[in-house]
């Protein structure tokens, strides 16, 4: 049972992250491909203070990151016998070793990059809990495909709008998301977050912690609102930003929503809605 638990565990983990931090750059030509993923570069840690050390043993938080701490004591045989290490520095070995038989679940363990997967997974989830998508050292590899534009003639020349086909490209991540249950997911975030604080605490960050950032991301994924189609964009030297400047404006998150189609960005919404109902308020 351990091996398709882990998968499940990190499959969570990383597929949230995924939406809001490890797609194409934002604006991105249709002409370049998605921005190469450095998978083996270690990312710097700075040395921590004895505050960030006291961080990496206890989050800021400090309590249960699940809403109840009666949700911590009804986990199931199988995931109450998972031996996650204690060692930061070992989870990428555990990571891979565990994952390595699973066939039936390939595509997903695919999306992984080979090294440093929960420091990056930390840096990025900080990043996006301020809007930002990250373009380097992300925890996962970006979708199949460019962006695609279409001329929109009723605006004239140069101006285009999404391509349908674009969405995609991200419902196969969609589904893998949707397919679990929140309540489980939240569960099985509880057994992971001590290594996902101490991944936190090495950047650095004493005034909040990952399980901080992580419900402020939520907020902002279930926040973000629709954009229709049919917002104009404009060629710009290799990019395409929105002809509105209010859209334009928009944090690179809720851009990603408007990459992803309404459908997909529908259903993620809820799923992520559904799985802060099960994670402590900050």
């Amino acid at each position: 049972m351990l091996k398709p638990i882990v998968v499940i565990v990190f499959l969570i983990l990383a597929a949230l992250s995924l939406f809001i931090i490890n797609q194409d750059e934002p604006h991105q030509s249709p002409m370049l491909a998605d921005p190469p993923i450095d998978s083996t570069t270690p990312i710097a840690r700075p040395v921590a203070s004895d505050s960030a050390a006291a961080s990496m043993a206890m989050p800021s938080h400090q309590a249960s990151p699940l809403k109840t701490q009666a949700a911590t004591q009804d986990f199931p045989d199988w995931l109450t016998d998972l031996a996650i290490p204690q060692e930061l520095d070992l989870s990428d070995q555990y990571i891979q070793s565990t994952l390595s038989d699973v066939d039936a679940i390939q595509p997903i363990i695919a999306l992984l990059v080979d090294k440093e997967i929960l420091r990056k997974l930390a840096r990025a989830v900080y990043q996006s809990a301020n809007g930002n998508i990250v373009s380097q050292y992300r925890p996962l590899r970006s979708p199949n495909g460019r962006f695609i534009v279409q001329a929109y003639a009723p605006q004239g020349q140069d101006k285009y709008i999404v391509n349908s086909e674009n969405y995609t490209r991200y419902q196969h991540y969609v589904s893998a998301l949707t397919q679990l249950e929140p309540k489980v997911a939240a569960q099985l975030y509880y057994r992971f977050s001590p290594l996902l604080e101490q991944a936190y605490a090495e950047l650095g960050l004493t005034e909040s912690s990952f399980h901080d950032a992580l419900i402020k991301t939520t907020g902002l994924i279930i926040n973000a609102e629709f954009i229709s189609s049919d917002a104009i964009l404009y060629r710009k030297t290799l990019k395409y930003p929105f002809e509105q400047s209010a859209l334009e404006s928009l944090n690179d998150i809720e851009k990603l929503m408007f990459r992803m189609g309404k459908d997909n960005q529908q259903q993620l919404q809820s799923w992520v809605l559904e799985l802060k109902k099960h994670l402590s308020p900050i």
